[in-house]
């Protein structure tokens, strides 16, 4: 990976070459200084920049440069290979068995998950606990969290409470168990998503 990494600095730099190239009041000129603001930055940076300099080279915004090496820049360009480690914005709330028995559709305004009573319930995204509430009906035993970027999620048909109103809980937290309660045909969890705008969108789309 180096030594790719290495080869695409080298055509860089030919390419920087052939942008200074460009005549000072030509048609291209201002294109071209912008180009060489934004590439003389950090190396990472080259290295984003290079898609978009092919593109530009590919268009003939700049003096001609010979076939063979702009081939060879493609060619390096198609072998580069970069891993980059993300963090999920949202998890499963589950890490237990589990089965997706209703999805989210215009009169249901989540999904259900069926699982074991018991099953430890955990926030998909950290935030505060705004809502916790017992009930027979409806929804039964449920919790309401808040995230910190303004979403919320709904957990409903608890057996047990775990966290309270006014909690932090992190994802690792641990903040009810599954269960029957309220309007249930069996043990689930009935999961509720909203965005930052307060409307309930399909859980599945950004778990």
């Amino acid at each position: 990976m180096q030594k790719q990494i290495k080869g695409i600095y080298s055509q860089i730099q030919k390419i920087l070459a052939e942008v200074r190239r460009v005549r000072k009041g030509s048609k291209f000129s201002r294109m071209a200084r912008l180009f060489l603001d934004k590439i003389g930055g950090d190396k990472a940076r080259k290295v984003l920049l290079l898609g978009a300099g092919l593109s530009l080279l590919g268009l003939n915004l700049f003096s001609p440069i010979s076939s063979s090496l702009a081939a060879q820049i493609v060619e390096v360009d198609n072998r580069i290979e970069e891993v980059v480690e993300t963090t999920k914005r949202y998890q499963f709330p589950v890490r237990d068995e589990y089965q997706l028995s209703q999805r989210f559709h215009v009169l249901h305004s989540g999904v259900d998950l069926a699982m074991k009573t018991g099953t430890k319930l955990y926030p998909v995204s950290s935030g505060k606990v705004i809502l916790k509430k017992a009930g027979w009906f409806g929804y039964g035993n449920m919790v309401l969290v808040e995230h910190d970027d303004g979403s919320k999620a709904l957990y409903a048909h608890l057996s047990e409470f775990v966290a309270n109103a006014g909690d932090r809980v992190e994802k690792d937290s641990v903040i009810g168990l599954s269960g029957n309660s309220g309007w249930s045909t069996g043990p689930h969890l009935h999961l509720q998503i909203s965005d930052t705008e307060g409307r309930w969108v399909n859980p599945l789309s950004v778990l």
